[in-house]
Order: C-alpha cells, then sequence, then structure tokens
C-alpha cells in the first residue's frame, strides 16, 4: 500500500476517531485521546493479509501498518487491543478501544450503535 493512500485513509479515520467511543458522537472524544496521548486501536490480529504475527509474533499487515501511520501522524503512543468479530462494537461502546482498524463492514445496525470512516 502507498504511503499517500496510507495517509488519505489516516486522514479519513482521524475524523472518525472523534465519534467513536460509545456510540454516540463526541466533540471530546479526540480531546481525550490526544490528552491521554496514546490511542488503543481494535484489531483482529488473524486476518492476513490485513493483520497476523510473523514468525517472530510481531504484528504485521496493511490494518496494522494503518494503525501505526495514524499514531506516528498523531504523536501518540499506540496500543494494540486484541479484537475478534464479536467484540468490536462493545471495545468501542465501552472505552476499551479508541477505533477499530479491521474488517469491518458497515450495516444498518452496526450504523446505530457507532460511527464509521469512510472505508479505506
Amino acid at each position: 500500500m502507498s504511503t499517500s493512500l496510507i495517509r488519505r485513509q489516516l486522514c479519513l479515520l482521524l475524523g472518525a476517531a472523534a465519534a467513536l467511543g460509545t456510540g454516540m458522537a463526541h466533540a471530546d472524544q479526540l480531546d481525550t485521546i490526544m490528552a491521554a496521548k496514546k490511542i488503543r486501536v481494535a484489531i483482529d490480529m488473524a486476518v492476513p493479509p490485513y493483520s497476523m504475527k510473523d514468525d517472530k509474533l510481531k504484528l504485521i499487515g496493511s490494518d496494522v501498518e494503518v494503525a501505526e501511520l495514524l499514531a506516528k501522524d498523531l504523536g501518540l503512543e499506540l496500543e494494540f487491543v486484541p479484537t475478534v468479530l464479536s467484540n468490536r462494537v462493545p471495545f468501542l461502546q465501552t472505552g476499551k478501544a479508541d477505533i477499530v482498524v479491521s474488517v469491518f463492514a458497515i450495516t444498518p445496525e452496526r450504523a446505530k450503535v457507532i460511527d464509521f470512516s469512510v472505508p479505506y
């Protein structure tokens, strides 16, 4: 994935970061993330080529790269929050993760409880 494409996607994710958390848009969510100096990104760690572990158990993949670039661009520490299909929405709603960067289809049911960025 090209750096310019990833950066464009990060801009879209940044807009979504301010709205994710409890399912309702909160203008101060980005301020909260910035004040914590850390962004908690939920990623399903077993979805090649988007996210997986290499032979040294290092997390790799395009979703991982997007999360790393987002944290770098914001000047924040990155914390990966391991997730699976069933707990992505609850992690956002309960504040266990600030955003999700993962294979995550937009459905009418999900759109009722969380906000989405423009798909990347």
